[in-house]
């Protein structure tokens, strides 16, 4: 093989390498990979196994995170690219053309509800479609209209337990499943919140409004002390009991819980 063949196979394998990277970043991994395992924590609550239809709701369900988080990156190409803290998403970048991105979402989106239909059943195909709708549809274009689009949109991802607990056969209203999606519902609101307060310079620039931007330092600790106190209730006196665990199980989920509690973006507590 000559030097230009190696040369054109090298710079051919590195460009497959930087479209992988830039799908993965189109798609969010990592948060996609979470909303999946709230899904599987949903399954295993309620069958103590993964049965098959809740296999295929972790994959479908990942799949349309997957296809919900491209399609809003297509959604804020705009602003993303003056703010600081997307500027480097693969849109504004350049890395993803806005109408391979829209593909991208649209193929994700259809491949996820499709698996759900498929393995999962009616019903958790429904929830699936339910929460990428909110989300792309009511949450996002609420960003730019009120301060309490996090408050709102909160309850999207509550539904991912719930498509891997009906998916494996459990009934939509059940006092084992509710504590979790309370938990993520009260862990969300103060987590994107924060996160607005961090970045609350780049949200205004854009014209986006920030919860609670003109409380004080103080006033925003006295906040999340509240917030933390109904979270921390909610991960160890609640959800142990309605989930009927063992003592070793009750401490193990506690323990990951008040973890999570403490996962919060930095610069709560600063002016911001």
């Amino acid at each position: 093989m000559t030097t230009l063949e190696l040369t054109r196979r090298r710079w051919g394998d590195w460009a497959w390498a930087r479209k992988a990277t830039a799908i993965a970043d189109l798609f969010q991994v990592r948060l996609s990979l979470a909303v999946a395992g709230a899904t599987m924590a949903g399954a295993l609550m309620c069958a103590g196994r993964l049965t098959d239809g809740s296999v295929w709701a972790v994959a479908g369900v990942f799949a349309m995170a997957c296809g919900a988080r491209a399609l809003n990156q297509y959604q804020e190409r705009g602003i993303d690219a003056i703010m600081d803290r997307t500027a480097r998403r693969p849109i504004p970048s350049g890395r993803v053309s806005p109408a391979a991105a829209l593909a991208i979402a649209t193929l994700a989106l259809d491949a996820g509800a499709l698996i759900l239909l498929a393995g999962a059943g009616p019903f958790p195909t429904a929830l699936g479609i339910a929460a990428a709708a909110a989300y792309n549809h009511v949450y996002t274009p609420l960003k730019k209209k009120t301060a309490w689009a996090a408050v709102i949109g909160s309850p999207i991802g509550a539904l991912a337990p719930l498509v891997g607990w009906t998916a494996a056969g459990g009934p939509l209203i059940s006092s084992a499943i509710l504590p979790v999606t309370a938990f993520i519902l009260l862990w969300q609101t103060p987590h994107f919140w924060l996160l607005q307060i961090r970045h609350r310079a780049d949200y205004e620039r854009v014209g986006l409004r920030v919860l609670g931007a003109r409380l004080s330092a103080h006033g925003r600790r006295v906040v999340m002390a509240g917030i933390t106190l109904a979270l921390g209730t909610v991960a160890a006196v609640w959800m142990p009991r309605a989930m009927n665990l063992s003592a070793p199980a009750q401490a193990i989920l506690v323990t990951l819980s008040l973890g999570l509690i403490a996962f919060q973006p930095a610069g709560a507590s600063r002016g911001g």
